[in-house]
C-alpha cells in the first residue's frame, strides 16, 4: 500500500487535493499580497494567506457537498499534514508540534466563520474580519484592506462558477493577485565629480 493510501483511503480525492493544495500555496505566495497589500512577509503572514485561500476553496466545496465532501476533507488533512511536517523540519518535537497544529486548526476554524460572515455582510464587515485575522497586530491602510477585500469577493465569485468536475480533477485557477510594485532601477552614479572645496 502506498503511503498516501494509508493516510487516505480515497486515492482519487487525495490526488486531486494535492493538486489543489499546490495551487493554493502558489497563489498565497504571490508577492503582491506582501509588497502591495502589506501582509507581513513572515511565517505567520504566509500561513494566514494560505488559510485565506484555503477558505475560499473549501467554501466552494460546501456548495456541492454530496460530490466534494471527500475532496474537502482530503484537502484539509493534507494542508495540516504539510504544516505538521514543516514544524518538524524546524526542529519542534512531537508534543510541541501537536500543540501548534491544534492551535493552527483552531485559528483556521475561527477564520472560516469570520470570513464567511464578512463575505455575507457589507464591505465594512469584510474589512474588519481581514484586519483582525489577516493583519493581526499590523495596522494596514484603507487602500490595502480594500484591495484584499475586493480580491476575496472576486475570487469567491469566480469559484462559485467553477465546474465541480474540474475541482474533482484537482484543477483550480485563481485570478491575478494584486500586482507587486515594479522595481525602480537605481540611478547610475555620476563619475568624475568631486566635492567642491569649501571657501
Amino acid at each position: 500500500m502506498k503511503l498516501k493510501e494509508f493516510f487516505n483511503p480515497w486515492p482519487g480525492p487525495w490526488d486531486a487535493a494535492c493538486r489543489l493544495y499546490v495551487c493554493v500555496v502558489k497563489q498565497a505566495r504571490q508577492p503582491g499580497f506582501y509588497l502591495t497589500c502589506g501582509v507581513p512577509d513572515t511565517a505567520d503572514g504566509r500561513f494566514d494567506m494560505i488559510l485565506l485561500h484555503a477558505f475560499l476553496l473549501l467554501r466552494r466545496t460546501k456548495r456541492d457537498h454530496d460530490r466534494t465532501a471527500y475532496l474537502g476533507q482530503a484537502f484539509f488533512d493534507l494542508m495540516f499534514a504539510d504544516m505538521d511536517q514543516n514544524l518538524r523540519e524546524m526542529g519542534l518535537g512531537d508534543l510541541a508540534v501537536g500543540k501548534r497544529v491544534k492551535g493552527m486548526a483552531a485559528a483556521f476554524y475561527g477564520r472560516i466563520q469570520a470570513y464567511e460572515d464578512g463575505l455575507a455582510g457589507d464591505e465594512a464587515a469584510l474589512v474588519d474580519s481581514l484586519r483582525r485575522n489577516l493583519y493581526r497586530k499590523i495596522e494596514p491602510d484603507d487602500s490595502q484592506l480594500s484591495t484584499v477585500a475586493d480580491y476575496m469577493r472576486r475570487e469567491a465569485a469566480r469559484l462559485d462558477h467553477i465546474d465541480t468536475d474540474r475541482l474533482l480533477r484537482g484543477e483550480l485557477d485563481f485570478g491575478p493577485a494584486p500586482a507587486a510594485p515594479e522595481k525602480v532601477p537605481p540611478k547610475p552614479e555620476k563619475k568624475g565629480l568631486g566635492k567642491e572645496k569649501q571657501q
